[in-house]
């Protein structure tokens, strides 16, 4: 049965216009329209099933059995009009997102025409089936990554690519693949490599453009490694454009020289200064746990970082005998190394048993991240007592004019005054207790303790105080009064905050209960309501 629509003249009208104007808007906006909707992230790229999709013959079908950031497609789908003016826009079929499906890549590389392209893999062995299609086009790829889906093995060879011009080539990124091998005179205008398990050959790596070098695990063959340290930073400085620079595991050297100490020490001589002006970010990575003067400290030995640029190091313990925390990773020399006279803040922190983490921020943002980890079974607390890390901390940062410390290592009440006395400028300090009352006591024996010239409390400008994970018992913030009230009694200046986070466990009263017994701390804050006390969460 037939049922008649009774729609409104006028509704029915506009529509009609509507439809008009679609049909008759110009290429140019419609193209506009679809690079707008093709550039838009897809909403199933994190449901894509590589078992859903099957080749397909048909040129003007494949398309549809082809998921990621393909959505924008249906605009074919409108009307003839639409369906010409997208198949017949190369800069629509550049960005080329590949699973399984070699169909749809063949089909972008025909509509793309003469356009720069971005080849990105999903799948490794469609990647490495992929050599037919690819090398005809490689010389219009601007941009080729290999992004292996998770549990999926990272490695890929793309051995049809080794030997082949590929001039407009900026970025490459590659989960792992030696018959790879980037030079100047194939890829000329590289700016990004990112790679990883790669034969790089650093004597060819092309340096003209190169803006990021992030490498992991890329170390050449032995025909290729680098006789010394100076002959790597002689390369290093080549790269005058590089902003961001992560070494993996991938410092072109002999990290394992068996002879005597004078030839070990001539291996990592050198009387260069390295300065990369627009490098921001530098990721150092050691091989081995054995700071002589080796790998990390003798490059940031010879390289004069600007203000700006963060450093991000990893150092894996598992030979114990020759480990000498950061008074052998870090270089102490002022003018080239900046943290050492500029941070601002820092932290100390213990993550579980086995990894501690040395954090140091600058006002510019600058930040220096250190972080330890036992490689080979064992705790931290064995390898780098408490102590001895806040001890060294305290050393290698002497002079920067720290302003906020955050401390989470159950160091003792001596290296704790220690800690105090070095960086008497601190207006803001964090303690996590871990709900241990040793750590407790041991701080606030210490909070209390002389300045370092004998006269005054320690932190004497300190104005923000927080004490996380503090253990309850029923004379904590009566212990924590008394403590405030000896510092004011020395001269200490009244606190703008103090925020106190008790442990949960079982009898500690609720949040209520505690704001109420706030009353003893108020003759030590600037404001009452300053302070503050609550239960943590476990």
């Amino acid at each position: 049965m037939i049922v008649p629509l009774n729609l409104d003249p006028h509704l029915t009208a506009i529509g009609i216009l509507a439809a008009g104007f679609i049909n008759f808007m110009p290429t140019e906006i419609l193209v506009e329209i679809f690079l707008a909707l093709a550039a838009s992230p897809s909403d199933d790229d994190d449901e894509y099933d590589s078992e859903d999709e099957e080749e397909d013959d048909d040129e003007d079908d494949s398309w549809q059995k082809t998921k990621g950031c393909v959505q924008w497609l249906v605009v074919t789908e409108v009307c003839h009009r639409w369906y010409n003016v997208a198949v017949n826009t190369p800069m629509l079929w550049q960005v080329i997102d590949v699973y399984s499906n070699l169909g749809w890549l063949k089909l972008c590389l025909e509509r793309s025409g003469t356009a720069p392209l971005d080849v990105r893999f999903h799948d490794m062995d469609t990647a490495k089936e992929a050599g037919d299609l690819v090398v005809p086009h490689a010389s219009r790829i601007s941009k080729l990554s290999v992004l292996p889906r998770q549990g999926q093995s990272a490695w890929c060879s793309l051995h049809y690519l080794k030997g082949v011009p590929m001039p407009l080539l900026k970025e490459f990124h590659s989960p792992g693949d030696s018959a790879v091998h980037v030079n100047q005179g194939d890829h000329p205008s590289l700016e990004v490599l990112r790679a990883r398990e790669s034969d790089i050959d650093w004597k060819k790596i092309p340096y003209e453009h190169l803006r990021v070098l992030d490498l992991e695990t890329c170390t050449p063959r032995y025909k290729n490694r680098l006789t010394s340290l100076d002959a790597f930073l002689g390369i290093l400085e080549s790269f005058q454009r590089l902003e961001e620079l992560n070494l993996n595991f991938s410092i072109p050297l002999d990290t394992f020289i068996f002879g005597d100490e004078q030839a070990i020490n001539a291996y990592w001589k050198s009387s260069r200064i390295v300065s990369l002006p627009l490098l921001r970010k530098l990721g150092l990575t050691s091989g081995h746990s054995s700071h002589r003067p080796s790998d990390v400290c003798a490059m940031l030995s010879r390289m004069k970082l600007a203000p700006t640029t963060s450093v991000s190091i990893w150092m894996g313990l598992e030979d114990l005998e020759n480990f000498h925390g950061l008074h052998g990773l870090l270089p102490r020399d002022s003018d080239t190394f900046p943290f050492l006279t500029h941070a601002t803040s820092a932290s100390c922190m213990s993550h579980g048993v086995e990894i501690l983490i040395f954090t140091v921020k600058c006002d510019n943002w600058a930040t220096l991240s250190v972080r330890y980890e036992m490689c080979a079974g064992g705790y931290m607390k064995d390898a780098y007592p408490p102590d001895a890390a806040l001890s060294d901390f305290n050393a290698v940062f002497s002079r920067a004019p720290l302003t906020h410390i955050t401390l989470n290592c159950d160091a003792g009440k001596e290296t704790l005054v220690q800690t105090f006395q070095t960086f008497p400028l601190l207006r803001g300090l964090t303690v996590s207790m871990g709900g241990r009352q040793s750590t407790f006591d041991h701080f606030l024996s210490s909070f209390r303790s002389p300045g370092y010239d004998g006269r005054g409390p320690v932190l004497p400008a300190l104005c923000k105080l927080r004490l996380s994970e503090s253990p309850w018992r029923d004379t904590m913030l009566g212990c924590i009064a008394t403590c405030l009230g000896a510092r004011m009694a020395c001269g200490a200046g009244k606190l703008s905050t103090l925020d106190i986070e008790v442990a949960p466990k079982k009898g500690v009263p609720d949040d209520e209960d505690l704001e109420d017994m706030l009353d003893d701390l108020e003759p030590f804050m600037k404001e009452s309501w300053g302070v503050m006390c609550y239960v943590g969460y476990d």
